[in-house]
């Protein structure tokens, strides 16, 4: 017969609440790194990187961000004497 040694075993048990959600720090983008992001998604567009099947998903969000950007340069334009984007 094969010799136990008694030991000790202490269970811990944590009081567990609601799950917490992990938070994340966003960082704030530098217009240069969206312009690069923007560089980017032009090229992967270009190359059909993204297929035609997925372009539908996209009208949506481009076209608030083409219908926000139109907005911030025309009042830009407006600040800057009329002067046209190029």
């Amino acid at each position: 017969m094969v010799g136990v040694e008694p030991r000790v075993v202490r269970v811990v048990r944590a009081a567990v609440g609601p799950k917490a959600e992990p938070t994340s720090v966003s960082k704030r983008l530098t217009v240069g790194e969206w312009a690069d992001m923007l560089g980017r998604f032009r090229h992967a567009l270009a190359a059909g990187a993204i297929y035609d099947r997925e372009l539908v998903q996209l009208v949506e969000p481009l076209g608030g961000v083409l219908e926000a950007f139109q907005r911030r340069s025309s009042r830009s334009q407006a600040l800057a004497g009329g002067r046209r984007w190029r």
